[in-house]
Order: C-alpha cells, then sequence, then structure tokens
C-alpha cells in the first residue's frame, strides 16, 4: 500500500493483480485497486473529479 498525506488529506492506494481475468501471452494483464481517502482536517472536502490514465 502507497500512501500520502498532503494539505490534512490521505491518500492511500493498494494494487491487486488479477490474474484469473489476465493473459499474459497475448500482453494483457488486469489489475484492481482500492483506494481510501482519509481527511484529518475539522472541515468536509469533497472529491470532484478523478483522472483514468490508461498505458
Amino acid at each position: 500500500m502507497v500512501s500520502k498525506i498532503s494539505e490534512g488529506v490521505e491518500i492511500s492506494v493498494e494494487t491487486f493483480y488479477q490474474a484469473e481475468y489476465s493473459n499474459p501471452a497475448s500482453n494483457e494483464f488486469m489489475f484492481a485497486y482500492k483506494i481510501k481517502i482519509n481527511n484529518y482536517n475539522n472541515f468536509s472536502i469533497q472529491l470532484r473529479a478523478k483522472k483514468r490514465s490508461v498505458y
């Protein structure tokens, strides 16, 4: 798990390789991600957008 705290907000990401959905012979690999957001501030925050990257 990788975590980073910035301006009182912690983002943690855990990656899981999904072997049952992957096909290494065709160079196809599937991953799942668990993302956790903790707000350590005394005010609310809002996730307004997310970006999706495919390499």
